[in-house]
């Protein structure tokens, strides 16, 4: 085991790269920048400006190349590459005021990018969510799919599940949302108890995608079939609210953390 200490911020989001022996992560203080962090040399390799004042709510690697998405508080989003010689932007969206949140995230191909938008609704004096799929290798006229969602609460995170045939919305009403990824039809629904108001839990996907894991402020941690979006099992043992899960890509297990982590088997779950 290995503890390296980070001489600037403290971090708010981590992740890691393709390279095993780096990651990027977000801070929790201005400036909003990614860094891109060498673990064998325990010094930041590049820093990529987004934002001067705006927190970076959303922070996801390419899952299959060294690209990197941000998107800020403010509206703004970003995708860098970590390879370039230059430390600008390959894509940028400013959307600022003409929208109330912003979302965005790869698919499994990393050749997708979804960008959801929640925005009041000039014709029908209504607060919208809206899906738009990108070719991510094309910076303007990239647009390929759009589609409406459930209006009933803006958009808190999507996902792309099963082979990207589907998309996973978190609402901020704790509900998620589970659609077709052609063509957005609603397929199937969950409601989080504990995810009803900020700071929201992250959700989760087993590599299968039969089951989604959700945290919650209620310090429960539960398991949905996606499927029928039914709730499987619920888990207790956090002594704080639990933001902050993750499946195992490798091995049958999942994380789950508050201000300490808990590893859970799912051979040995057992529902409280």
């Amino acid at each position: 085991i290995k503890t390296l200490q980070n001489k600037g911020t403290q971090i708010a989001q981590l992740k890691f790269t393709h390279n095993n022996q780096s990651v990027v992560y977000a801070p929790r203080a201005p400036p909003y920048d990614i860094y891109y962090w060498s673990l064998y040399e325990n010094e930041v390799i590049k820093q990529f400006k987004v934002c001067e004042l705006s927190e970076i709510k959303g922070l996801f690697v390419n899952p299959v190349n060294d690209k990197v998405l941000a998107y800020t508080s403010s509206n703004i989003l970003k995708v860098f590459d970590l390879t370039a010689e230059h430390q600008e932007p390959s894509l940028k969206m400013d959307l600022g005021a003409k929208i109330n949140k912003l979302v965005a995230n790869f698919d499994s191909t990393g050749t997708v990018l979804a960008i959801g938008c929640n925005y009041n609704h000039s014709q029908e004096n209504v607060s919208v969510n809206r899906i738009e799929l990108n070719n991510i290798d094309q910076q303007y006229n990239g647009r390929f799919l759009g589609f409406y969602i459930s209006n009933e609460s803006p958009l808190e995170e999507l996902h792309f599940v099963k082979n990207s045939q589907k998309i996973a919305c978190l609402l901020q009403n704790g509900k998620v949302i589970i659609a077709d990824s052609i063509n957005g039809k609603m397929l199937t629904s969950a409601l989080i108890p504990g995810a009803t108001e900020a700071p929201y839990p992250q959700l989760s996907f087993s590599p299968d995608s039969r089951f989604m894991i959700a945290g919650g402020n209620d310090k429960t941690v539960r398991v949905y079939d996606i499927e029928s979006g039914n709730e499987l099992s619920k888990f207790g043992g956090h002594t704080k609210a639990c933001l902050k899960v993750c499946f195992s890509p490798n091995y049958a297990l999942f994380v789950s953390g508050c201000q300490h982590l808990i590893w859970w088997i799912p051979k040995y779950w057992e529902s409280i």
